[in-house]
C-alpha cells in the first residue's frame, strides 16, 4: 500500500506553476535586451532556448522530487521480531445468579465488571486472559494484548453464559491454570472477582496448589457481609423451600483464607482505585518474562528513492548554466 505520512506537504507542488511563469517571464525579457542592446551576450548570461527549457525541466523535476520527498512517501512491508517483558494475568470473573444480588449498586456482577475493566487498563503492556465461573468454568479470552476485546468481553459478561450454578472457584483455577503453558505459569497472576458464596476445602487446596507452580492468587469481593436477596425477574427474589428469600451474603474470611493461601492479597471492590494499584503493584513485582512476538511493519519511508535522482537532476541543473551551449 502506498501511502504519504505528510500528504499537507504536497501542497507545495501548486508552486511549480508559479515558478514557471517566472522563468519564462524571465527568458522574455532576455530575449528583448538582446534585441534592444547590442552586444547584450556580454553581460547577460549566453545560452540556447532549447538549454533554457532544459534548465526550466529539470528545476521544476527538483522541486517536485524535493517536495514529494519531504512529504515521505512509505511503501511496503517487512516483518520483525520484537522482544519486550510481560506479566500474565488472568481475572477469573464470577457470573453466578448471586452476583445479581443488589446489596451494593446497582449490583455486584456491575460493579464487579466496572472494577475488572478499570484494572484491565491498568495491566497495559501485560498479558490478560480471563476466565468466567459459576458452578463450572470456562476460558472466555486466553493470554492477550488485545485490550479493547477483553474490555468488550467484560462488559458483555452476563449470569445467563452459565446454567450450572454455584460458585465454583476450585474450577475457575485449574481452568486459569490449564490456559497457561507449564513454563508460563511461574510469576503469573490471577485476580478473582467473586461474593465467595460457596466455599469448600477445595478452592483454598487449589489456590495453594497453583502457588505452588508460580500462580499467585488474589481475591477481590463484590457485596456486603449483611447480603441481600436475590433477584430472579418481575421483581421476585429466589426462594427456598418454605418460600422465604434467599439472602446471599460476601463470604470476606473465605476470600482472605484462599488468598492466603494463594500468596496474595485479598480486597474488596469498593476499595476501587487503591485495590487496582496495589494489584498493579502486585503484578510489576513478579518482574514477568521477556516474550518474543512477530510483527508486521507496513509502508516503509522511501524517501530517498526522490532525494537521489533529485541531486541528480540539480548538479545537471548548475552544469547547463555553468557552460556554453
Amino acid at each position: 500500500m502506498f501511502k504519504f505520512a505528510h500528504p499537507g506537504h504536497l501542497w507545495l507542488l501548486l508552486a511549480l506553476p508559479a515558478v514557471a511563469l517566472s522563468a519564462f517571464s524571465y527568458w522574455s525579457w532576455r530575449s528583448r535586451m538582446i534585441k534592444r542592446l547590442n552586444g547584450a551576450e556580454l553581460i547577460i548570461p549566453p545560452f540556447t532556448s532549447r538549454r533554457f527549457i532544459v534548465g526550466v525541466g529539470t528545476l521544476a523535476g527538483v522541486i517536485s522530487l524535493l517536495v514529494i520527498a519531504w512529504a515521505e512517501p512509505q511503501w511496503g512491508v517487512h516483518n520483525e521480531t520484537v522482544s519486550r517483558k510481560s506479566s500474565d494475568v488472568i481475572i477469573a470473573l464470577d457470573i453466578s445468579k448471586s452476583m445479581l444480588c443488589q446489596d451494593i449498586a446497582p449490583d455486584r456482577l456491575e460493579i464487579a465488571k466496572l472494577f475488572a475493566r478499570k484494572l484491565v487498563s491498568s495491566l497495559e503492556g501485560q498479558r490478560v486472559g480471563l476466565v468466567f465461573f459459576a458452578g463450572t468454568a470456562f476460558l472466555q479470552m486466553p493470554l492477550s494484548n488485545d485490550y479493547g476485546f477483553i474490555q468488550q468481553s467484560i462488559q458483555s459478561a452476563t449470569t445467563d453464559l452459565l446454567t450450572n450454578q454455584g460458585t465454583n472457584i476450585a474450577e475457575a483455577i485449574a481452568v486459569a491454570e490449564e490456559s497457561l503453558d507449564q513454563d508460563e505459569t511461574q510469576g503469573a497472576v490471577m485476580v478473582i472477582l467473586t461474593d465467595g458464596e460457596v466455599h469448600d476445602d477445595d478452592s483454598v487446596e487449589g489456590a495453594a496448589a497453583a502457588l505452588e507452580k508460580g500462580l499467585t492468587i488474589s481475591t477481590v469481593g463484590a457485596g456486603s457481609e449483611a447480603g441481600g436477596p436475590i433477584p430472579v425477574g418481575n421483581g421476585q427474589y429466589k426462594k427456598d423451600e418454605n418460600g422465604q428469600p434467599v439472602i446471599t451474603g460476601l463470604n470476606e474470611a473465605a476470600l482472605r483464607e484462599i488468598a492466603a493461601a494463594g500468596g496474595g492479597k485479598s480486597f474488596h471492590v469498593n476499595q476501587g482505585d487503591a485495590a487496582i494499584s496495589a494489584i498493579s503493584d502486585l503484578v510489576k513485582g513478579t518482574g514477568g518474562k521477556m516474550i518474543k512476538s512477530q510483527r508486521f511493519v507496513s509502508s516503509e519511508a522511501r524517501f530517498q528513492f526522490f532525494v537521489l535522482p533529485a541531486l541528480l537532476l540539480l548538479l545537471l541543473q548548475l552544469w547547463l548554466f555553468r557552460y556554453k551551449a
